[in-house]
C-alpha cells in the first residue's frame, strides 16, 4: 500500500520537476487559438504522467522504477526571474481571488474552533495558503544560483500548412530569441531537441503531415520526431471534463493575463476524446523515450567528471591546496563567478538532476560536496541554496533530523543576511522549513518558522505567515489557546493595513470565541471594533450593528474611546436603515433587573412608598380585625386534583383596578464615563382587552413582537406565554394601536445618565378598561436615534417537589409579578399625615393632622383606624383641631371639653383599632382632617405602620371595602431621664418623701420644667416646706402668704426652672397618704398637681385625667401593670393599693434662653414622662413614733412635777407577725454622761441647756452627747423627769398591717429642754408555717429607698445593683429575722408659765 505524501513531498516533486522549452511557429498557435488555447495549454495538462512505471538507473549500477513524473513547459520568453514588482502583483491577486475560497474552505462558523481544526486536518494543495506558497515559490523561479529551473530539452513544433517545415524547425532555434541565461553562459546551451508536427484536421486529412513525418525523421532521427494532430472535432462536440481550468493553466504568475478566454465560450471546442489521448501520449512517448534516457545518460556522464574531479584523496589534497580565492577571495554573490563549464556548476547540475529523478542519495552527497566549495569561496547565496537542498533530501530521505534542521537554519539565516537579495528566498526556505516541522508534527516549532520568515516581509505576507502560524499553535499538543488568538489578531491586523477587508474580518472572526468571556477585555474591545468597522466598509451594516453593540457597555475603556464606539454604533444603526418601529435589544444603559419592583394597589391602596416596601405579612396582624373575614373553601385529599397549570396561572397574576396607576420601579445604570441621553423611556406592555375573569378576549393593544428584534438584527418572536396573545386576525392586528390609545395609557420619562451614575425611574402605565395586562420590560430611545429595549427576567412559579412531600405551588411574590387581571374602577381614599416628624425626643407629645380626601364619586363609610404602635399613636378627638396646641391641653380648656361617647367607646385603651363616628362620611371629593397623638417612648429608631379601613355605600361597585396603608419612619432621639425615689419621711408616720433626679441627655436641646403631677389611690403629692418655727396667723397655723413663701423657699422648685442640656436635677417634694379607709371595693383616684418655677408663674396647668396625656398614661400604667403582676404574686388591689404614679411634664426649647415666656406660642413642643408604680416601703418592718406636746409652762412652785401625756404607735409593715419589747430610759440613766457633758463646758455651776441642732438624725447617743440636761432651780440631785406610768412596753403579737397605739406620761422636774428620744425598741419577726412561708417568700423584703424609673428609662447596672443590696435576706433566712432601734428624735421644752398642750 502506498504511503501517503506530505504536502511538502509532493509540492517539491511538483516544483522541482525537469524544464522543457516550447519553440512553436505562428501557424501550431493558430491552430491551438481555435480552441481559445496557446500551444503551451494544450500540453501542460498532460505534462503530469502518473502511473508511468518506467526503470530508471543514474549513477549507480542498481535501477529503480519510477512512478510518477512531471514536465514543467515555458515559452523562450517566460523563461527569466520575475521582477519583484510583477511578483507582488500577482501575488496580490492571488490573495484578493482567494478571499471567498478562504471563507468557503472553514465550511461552517469562523468562530467555532472544531470546524477551523477540521479544515487545517483536510489541507491540501489546492487550499489558498498551499496555492499561494506555490506561485511564491514560482516567482524566484530561473535564479542564477540554481539549475533545477534551467531547461532540458527543447520542443520545436512546426505545423503542417508551413511552407517547407524542415527549414522551419532550423529557423525556431537560430532566428528566435533565446532566454538571457542561455546567452549569458548560466544555462547549458546544449539541449535536448524534440521536433514536433503539428496538423490541424480543420486544413484537411493528415497525409501530407505523415509525408512530413518521415522527411523529418530522415533528417533528425526517428526518435526525436512526433506527429500530433488536433481538432478532429466539431464545434457540437462536448467534453466530459474541462482540461483547462485556471489550475492547470497559470501554473506560473506569468500565464495569469495571457489567452483570456471570452465569457461563455468552452476552450478545447475543437478537440475530440481522440486528440486528447493522442496529447497524452506524445507527452508520456517524449517522457519516456527522450527525456528520461537522456537525463540518465547525463548523470552518468557527471558523476563520471565529478568522480575524476573532486573524489578521491588526490582530488582532495589537490582542492585544499589550490582552492582559488581561499585566503583572498571577497565575500561576493556575482553569478559569474561559476560558468555553465565550471566543475561547481557541473556538480550542481549533477544534485538537481537527481533530485528530479528522485535519486535523494546522489543528490545529497553531490549537494554536501558542492556546499563545502561555495562556503570557502564565500559565495552565500549560492551556500545558501546548496544548504536548502540539502535540508530537502534530508526530508526526502527521512534521514537525520538534526542534521535537516541544521541546514534550514544555516540557509535560513545566510539568506536573510544577504539583502535585499536573499530576503524573498529567505521567506521561500521558512515556507519549506515550516512545512517539514508540520509533517512532523511539530506545530510549535513551525509557528515560530513562520513568525521569523514574515518579520521582515511586507504586511500582506507577514500577514499570512502570522495566520499560519497562529493555526500551528492551535494543532500544537494541547493547544496554546492565547497564542493562537494573539497571532491571528496580528495577522488581521496586516491584512487590514494591506486593504484586505474580507481576510481580515475572516482572521477577526474567527479569534472572536477566544477572547469572549475571557476577561481581556482591551483585546476583545480592537477585534470587536475591527469587526464592527470591516462590516460597514464591506456593506454589512447589520453586522455592524451586531457587534458595536458589543461595545457601546465598555466600562473599562477611557472615555474617548467610549464616545467613540458609541459613535460608530449610532452611524451604524442609521446606515442599517431600521424601521422607525423597530427596536434593538440593547444593553445600553444596563438595567438592574433584580432590583425591579412593582407598585400595584387591588383592595389594599398605599399612601407612600415606604408603605408598598412592606412585606404583606407585617400588615396581616393589623388587618385582621379590619377587613370582613373571608371563608375560603380549603380542599381537602378527597376533592379533585387542580391543574397545576391553572394554579400557578393564578399564582402569577396581580389584581389592579381600572383607571389606576400601576408603577415599577426600573434601575438604569450607565457603565461609561459619558453621559447618556435618554428620550421616551418607557414600559414595554401587551394588554388584551376583555374581562378580567377570562382569557379570551378582545383583541390585543400594546407593543407588536414583530417590532422586537434580538441582538443579531432579527426578529423577535416572543412565546404566546408571555405576552398572553389571544389568536388576533389581520383586521384586528391592523387596528392594535388605535386600541392601545383608547386600553391604555404608558407615561414616557426622559433622563440623562452622568458618567457611571444609578438612577431609579418609576415608569407607569394606567389602564382604562377591563383586561389582562402583561409588563415585557421597558424601551427607550438612545440619544435620539437608536430604539432599545430590555426584557425583564420571568420570574415563573416553583414547586416542591421533594422526597415526600406534595407537589405545592410557591407563589411568586406580589412586587415581582408583571402580569395583571384588571378589575373594574372602584373608589380610592387618598390620605397624608401632616406634621408627622421624621424625630422626637423621648416623652415628646405631637399633634398630627390626618387628611382623608375622597377623589371618587360614591361616598365613604364606617371609617376604621388601625395602628401597630398603639402605645405610641392614638387617635384624638375632633375638638382638638379647634384650639391651637397645647393650650388644647390645658386645664381652662379641658374643663368646657365635652368627650363623645361614641368616639370615646370606639376603641378602648391600649385597643389598635379606633372607630370613626358613625355619622362620619365622606362624600365625593370632600376632604376630613381628624387629629392623631404621638407621644415618643423608648429611644431608637421604630416604623409606625397604620391601617384606614373605608366602605363604599354603592353597593353596584364590585368590591365594597378598602385599605389604605401608611408607614412612617420615626427616631425618638434621647431627652429627659427621669427616676423617682421614695424613703420614708422620719418625723410622720404616714409620710414620705420623693425625690425626683431628671437628666437632659440631649446634646443640644434645653428643658423647660413645667409641671409635676401625682396619681395614686392613697398619695398626693406636695411641696417640702421648709421648718419655719415663726409663724403669722392664729392658733399657729400658716397663712396662704407664709406657705407660698416657704413653698418657694422649699427644695421643690429649683434655684432655675431651665434645664440645659447635658445638665441633672433633683427636685424633692412629700408625699401625703390621704386614704381613709381600707375598703378594697373602692379605689378613688387622687390627683395632685404642683406647678414648677417661681410663685409669680401663671401657666396654665396640663391636664393629666383627660385628652392625650390621660391616654398615653393608661397605656403606660397598662404594660407597667403586666410587668408588676408577671413578677409579684398579691393580688391587683394589693399592688394598685400602695403605689403612685409620677407624670413630669416639659416643654422643648430649640433655642437657648433664660427667661420662659409665660403663655405658650403656637406650636409649642410639649413632653410628658410617666413613672408609674412607684411603691413607698420601709427601711424596717415595724415603724414606730411618738407624739406629744413639744413645749409645756408651769409653775413649779406649786407643784414640783409637771405630767406630760404621749402617744407610742407602733405599725407592722411586714406580711409576718411580730413580737416587739420598748425599754423607756429616764434622765437619771444618763445623769453621768450630762454631768459629763457639763463639765466639757467649762462651768460647771452653771444650770439650764445650750443650743441644740435641730437636726433629724435617728442616732439618739449622739444627740445626748450634744444636748446638755440640767435643772435651772434644782439643788438636789434628783433626776429631771422620769416615765411615771411604765418603763418598759412588752407586745407579744402584732399582726401584718396592723398599729398598736400606747398612751405614755412623762413626769418632769425641773424647767429645762428635755431629749425624749432615748427609748430603745426590740422587735422580731415571728417564723411562718411552711405552708405560708412558702406563698409569701417573694413578698418578704424592704428596701431603705425604693427607686422607680421612667418608661423610656433604663436604671444603670450600679442603680440595680444598689437597689438589690438594700433587700434583705433570701426565705430561708428570714426565719429568725430580729432587730433593734431607738427613738426617733423629740425636743420637750419646759418652762415656768402656763400650760399649752
Amino acid at each position: 500500500m502506498e504511503v501517503q505524501k506530505t504536502l511538502l513531498e509532493q509540492s517539491l516533486q511538483e516544483r522541482i520537476t525537469p524544464v522543457v522549452l516550447l519553440l512553436p511557429t505562428p501557424a501550431v498557435e493558430e491552430s491551438c487559438a481555435k480552441n481559445d488555447l496557446s500551444f503551451l495549454d494544450i500540453l501542460r495538462p498532460f505534462c503530469t504522467i502518473q502511473d508511468i512505471d518506467v526503470p530508471v538507473r543514474t549513477a549507480s549500477d542498481q535501477p529503480y522504477r519510477l512512478q510518477e513524473f512531471r514536465l514543467r513547459t515555458f515559452y523562450a520568453a517566460d523563461i527569466c526571474q520575475q521582477s519583484v514588482e510583477s511578483a507582488e502583483e500577482c501575488l496580490l491577486k492571488v490573495v484578493k481571488d482567494s478571499s471567498e475560497e478562504a471563507l468557503a474552505e472553514l465550511q461552517g462558523d469562523p468562530q467555532n474552533l472544531e470546524v477551523i481544526k477540521k479544515m487545517l486536518q483536510s489541507e491540501s494543495l489546492s487550499s489558498w495558503f498551499q496555492r499561494y506558497s506555490k506561485v511564491f515559490v514560482e516567482t524566484l523561479g530561473f535564479s542564477d544560483h540554481e539549475t533545477f529551473d534551467h531547461p532540458i530539452a527543447c520542443l520545436r513544433a512546426v505545423s503542417s500548412r508551413d511552407d517547407n517545415p524542415i527549414h522551419k524547425f532550423v529557423e525556431l532555434y537560430d532566428t528566435d530569441p533565446m532566454p538571457t541565461l542561455l546567452s549569458d553562459g548560466t544555462m547549458d546551451p546544449k539541449l535536448l531537441k524534440i521536433y514536433v508536427l503539428v496538423h490541424d484536421f480543420q486544413d484537411g486529412p493528415a497525409d501530407r503531415a505523415n509525408e512530413i513525418l518521415s522527411e523529418m525523421r530522415g533528417t533528425f532521427g526517428f526518435n526525436e520526431c512526433w506527429l500530433l494532430c488536433i481538432n478532429s472535432g466539431s464545434s457540437d462536440s462536448a467534453l466530459d471534463e474541462d482540461f483547462w481550468n485556471s489550475d492547470k493553466l497559470c501554473s506560473t504568475s506569468l500565464r495569469i493575463d495571457v489567452n483570456k478566454s471570452v465569457p461563455g465560450k468552452r476552450r478545447g471546442t475543437f478537440l475530440s476524446e481522440n486528440d486528447l489521448n493522442e496529447i497524452n501520449e506524445l507527452v508520456a512517448q517524449v517522457c519516456c523515450k527522450s527525456i528520461l534516457p537522456y537525463m540518465e545518460q547525463r548523470i552518468r556522464s557527471l558523476n563520471q567528471q565529478v568522480v575524476a574531479t573532486k573524489k578521491g584523496l588526490k582530488n582532495q589534497i589537490k582542492n585544499l591546496w589550490w582552492r582559488k580565492g581561499k585566503d583572498e577571495a571577497s565575500e561576493s554573490s556575482n553569478s559569474t563567478m561559476y560558468t555553465v563549464g565550471s566543475i561547481e556548476s557541473q556538480i550542481r547540475v549533477l544534485a538537481d538532476y537527481a533530485f528530479m529523478l528522485h535519486d535523494y542519495e546522489l543528490a545529497l552527497s553531490n549537494y554536501r560536496l558542492i556546499a563545502s566549495d561555495y562556503k570557502a569561496d564565500k559565495a552565500w547565496k549560492h551556500y545558501a541554496g546548496t544548504q536548502e537542498m540539502i535540508g530537502l533530501s534530508l526530508f526526502m530521505l527521512d534521514q537525520s533530523r538534526k542534521e535537516a534542521e541544521l541546514t534550514m537554519e544555516s540557509a535560513l539565516s545566510t539568506y536573510q543576511k544577504q539583502v535585499p537579495a536573499g530576503q524573498r528566498y529567505a521567506t521561500r526556505c521558512g515556507l519549506w522549513w515550516a512545512e517539514m516541522h508540520k509533517a512532523r508534527g511539530q506545530y510549535k516549532e513551525a509557528a515560530n518558522v513562520y513568525f521569523r520568515a514574515g518579520t521582515e516581509e511586507p504586511h500582506l505576507r507577514a500577514g499570512i505567515f502570522l495566520e499560519q502560524a497562529a493555526y500551528c499553535y492551535l494543532r500544537a499538543a494541547p493547544p496554546m489557546m492565547r497564542k493562537y488568538g494573539f497571532y491571528l489578531v496580528l495577522a488581521a491586523n496586516r491584512y487590514n493595513v494591506c486593504g484586505q477587508k474580507k481576510h481580515a474580518l475572516r482572521a477577526y472572526t474567527s479569534v472572536l470565541s477566544i477572547f469572549d468571556g475571557q476577561g481581556w477585555n482591551y483585546i476583545n474591545d480592537h477585534v470587536v471594533f475591527h469587526l464592527g468597522r470591516l462590516s460597514a466598509h464591506l456593506g454589512n451594516y447589520l453586522g455592524a450593528v451586531q457587534h458595536f453593540r458589543k461595545l457601546i457597555t465598555c466600562s473599562h475603556q477611557s472615555p474617548i474611546n467610549q464616545a467613540a464606539f458609541l459613535k460608530e454604533f449610532l452611524q451604524a444603526v442609521q446606515s442599517a436603515s431600521f424601521d422607525k418601529r423597530k427596536m434593538l435589544l440593547l444593553d445600553l444603559p444596563a438595567i438592574n433587573k433584580e432590583s425591579t419592583r412593582v407598585y400595584f394597589e387591588d383592595q389594599r391602596t398605599y399612601a407612600s412608598v415606604a408603605a408598598s416596601m412592606l412585606p404583606d405579612d407585617i400588615w396581616a396582624p393589623l388587618e385582621v380585625g379590619l377587613t370582613p373575614f373571608v371563608r375560603t373553601n380549603a380542599r381537602t385529599w378527597l376533592d379533585p386534583a387542580v391543574s397545576k397549570n391553572s394554579t400557578s396561572e393564578i399564582m402569577d397574576y396581580n389584581e389592579s383596578m381600572a383607571g389606576e396607576t400601576l408603577a415599577v420601579d426600573v434601575e438604569f445604570m450607565n457603565p461609561l464615563q459619558i453621559p447618556l441621553n435618554l428620550s421616551s423611556v418607557s414600559l414595554l406592555c401587551k394588554f388584551d382587552i376583555g374581562s378580567a375573569s377570562s382569557k379570551e378576549g378582545g383583541p390585543g393593544s400594546g407593543t407588536d413582537s414583530d417590532d422586537l428584534l434580538d441582538s443579531d438584527g432579527n426578529s423577535l418572536a416572543l412565546s404566546k406565554a408571555d405576552l398572553m396573545e389571544s389568536n388576533r386576525e389581520d383586521d384586528a392586528s391592523r387596528n392594535s394601536n388605535e386600541q392601545q390609545e383608547l386600553s391604555i395609557t404608558v407615561v414616557e420619562e426622559s433622563i440623562t445618565l452622568s458618567s457611571e451614575e444609578r438612577h431609579k425611574v418609576q415608569l407607569k402605565v394606567i389602564p382604562h378598561v377591563q383586561g389582562l395586562l402583561c409588563i415585557m420590560g421597558v424601551k427607550w430611545t438612545l440619544s435620539g436615534v437608536v430604539r432599545g429595549y430590555q426584557m425583564f427576567a420571568s420570574v415563573e412559579a416553583k414547586t416542591d417537589s421533594r422526597k415526600g412531600k406534595r407537589d405545592m405551588p410557591h407563589t411568586c411574590p406580589p412586587h415581582k409579578r408583571l402580569k395583571f387581571l384588571v378589575r373594574a374602577h372602584m373608589p380610592r381614599l387618598e390620605v397624608s399625615l401632616h406634621g408627622m416628624p421624621e424625630k422626637v425626643n423621648a416623652g415628646e407629645l405631637r399633634r398630627v393632622v390626618l387628611e382623608l380626601s375622597n377623589t371618587s364619586d360614591v361616598i365613604l363609610k364606617n371609617l376604621k383606624f388601625c395602628t401597630g404602635q398603639p402605645g405610641i399613636l392614638i387617635m384624638g378627638e375632633l375638638e382638638d383641631l379647634d384650639t391651637e396646641f397645647p393650650n388644647c391641653l390645658e386645664v381652662p380648656f379641658a374643663e368646657k371639653q365635652n368627650i363623645r361617647e361614641d368616639f370615646a367607646n370606639g376603641g378602648a385603651i391600649g385597643s389598635s383599632i379606633y372607630n370613626f363616628p358613625q355619622s362620619t362620611m365622606l362624600e365625593g371629593g370632600s376632604t376630613l382632617l381628624w387629629p392623631l397623638w404621638l407621644h415618643g417612648r423608648e429611644t431608637g429608631a421604630t416604623v409606625l405602620n397604620s391601617v384606614l379601613y373605608y366602605e363604599a355605600s354603592d353597593a353596584s361597585v364590585q368590591s365594597h371595602y378598602r385599605t389604605v396603608r401608611m408607614s412612617h419612619s420615626l427616631e425618638v432621639l434621647p431627652s429627659l431621664q427621669v427616676a423617682v425615689h421614695l424613703s420614708p419621711c422620719l418625723l410622720q408616720l404616714e409620710h414620705y418623701l420623693l425625690r425626683l433626679d431628671i437628666a437632659n441627655k440631649h446634646d443640644a436641646e434645653n428643658v423647660w420644667l413645667r409641671q409635676v403631677s401625682c396619681i395614686g389611690s392613697r398619695w398626693q403629692i406636695a411641696p417640702l416646706l421648709p421648718p419655719v418655727t415663726k409663724c403669722s396667723g392664729s392658733e399657729g397655723m400658716l397663712t396662704e402668704f407664709s406657705q407660698t413663701e416657704a413653698a418657694f423657699l422649699s427644695a421643690s422648685v429649683s434655684p432655675s426652672q431651665l434645664l440645659p442640656a447635658g445638665q441633672t436635677l433633683s427636685l424633692f417634694f412629700q408625699l401625703l397618704d390621704v386614704k381613709k379607709g381600707d375598703n378594697k371595693s373602692t379605689k378613688p383616684e387622687f390627683l395632685s398637681n404642683v406647678r414648677l418655677g417661681p410663685p409669680s408663674s401663671t401657666a396654665p396647668l396640663i391636664d393629666v385625667t383627660k385628652g392625650p396625656v390621660s391616654k398615653f398614661h393608661a397605656l403606660v400604667r397598662g404594660l407597667k401593670e403586666k410587668e408588676c403582676l408577671s413578677r409579684s404574686s398579691l393580688d391587683p388591689w394589693k399592688v394598685t393599693d400602695t403605689t403612685l404614679d409620677v407624670i413630669l411634664i416639659s416643654e422643648q426649647q430649640d433655642e437657648p434662653s433664660t427667661v420662659k415666656q409665660t403663655v405658650l406660642r403656637d406650636g409649642q413642643r410639649l413632653a410628658t414622662q410617666h413613672i408609674c408604680y412607684c411603691s413607698p416601703q420601709q427601711s424596717s418592718p415595724l415603724v414606730w413614733l411618738m407624739e406629744g406636746p413639744s413645749s409645756v409652762s408651769h409653775d413649779f412652785s406649786k407643784d414640783g412635777s409637771c405630767k406630760v401625756p404621749f402617744h407610742l404607735s407602733v405599725k407592722n409593715y411586714s406580711h409576718r407577725t411580730a413580737s416587739l419589747r420598748v425599754s423607756m430610759t429616764s434622765s437619771s440613766d444618763r445623769l453621768s454622761e450630762a454631768n459629763a457633758m457639763h463639765s466639757k463646758a467649762g462651768n460647771g455651776n452653771q444650770s439650764g441647756w445650750y443650743d441644740v441642732s435641730l437636726e433629724t438624725s435617728s442616732d439618739s447617743k449622739a444627740q445626748e452627747e450634744r444636748i446638755l440636761l440640767t435643772s435651772e432651780e434644782a439643788n438636789f440631785p434628783a433626776t429631771p423627769f422620769l416615765w411615771s406610768s411604765l418603763n418598759s412596753l412588752k407586745i407579744d403579737r402584732l399582726g401584718s398591717g396592723e398599729t398598736e397605739t400606747y398612751s405614755l406620761q412623762l413626769s418632769v422636774f425641773a424647767p429645762g429642754v428635755y431629749d425624749l428620744s432615748g427609748y430603745h425598741v426590740h422587735w422580731e419577726l415571728l417564723p411562718e408555717p411552711a405552708t405560708e412561708s412558702a406563698s409569701r417568700q417573694k413578698d418578704v423584703g424592704f428596701s431603705g429607698m425604693q427607686t422607680t424609673f421612667a418608661d423610656s428609662f433604663m436604671a444603670s447596672d450600679a442603680e440595680q445593683n444598689t437597689a438589690r443590696d438594700l433587700g434583705f435576706l433570701n426565705s430561708k433566712e428570714q426565719d429568725s429575722i430580729s432587730g433593734s432601734g431607738y427613738g426617733h428624735p423629740f425636743i420637750l421644752t419646759v418652762d415656768k408659765q402656763g400650760f399649752v398642750a
